[in-house]
């Protein structure tokens, strides 16, 4: 059984903030689809870059659904010196 500390933090994490040294940053997250979008890139595309190990969801759901995060689309960019 967690206690109501760790239940918060499980909570935060959850619905999409991350807590840093008491500080709490927001971040987004898209599906597979909201981030082939965003980038440009057709969502098989991004299946394949998992599968390879390319560029690697942030995470999974509990059934399998890949979620990316803003930070994602942000590196992404930064990388391939695109625009947003």
């Amino acid at each position: 059984m967690h206690n109501i500390n760790q239940n918060a933090q499980i909570l935060t994490i959850f619905v999409g903030f991350v807590q840093v040294k008491g500080d709490y940053l927001c971040m987004e997250f898209y599906s597979i689809k909201e981030f082939s979008e965003k980038i440009g890139v057709h969502e098989n595309t991004l299946r394949r870059w998992d599968k390879s190990g390319k560029l690697k969801p942030h995470h999974k759901t509990i059934g399998g659904h890949r979620v990316y995060s803003s930070e994602q689309v942000d590196a992404y960019f930064k990388i391939f010196n695109k625009e947003v």
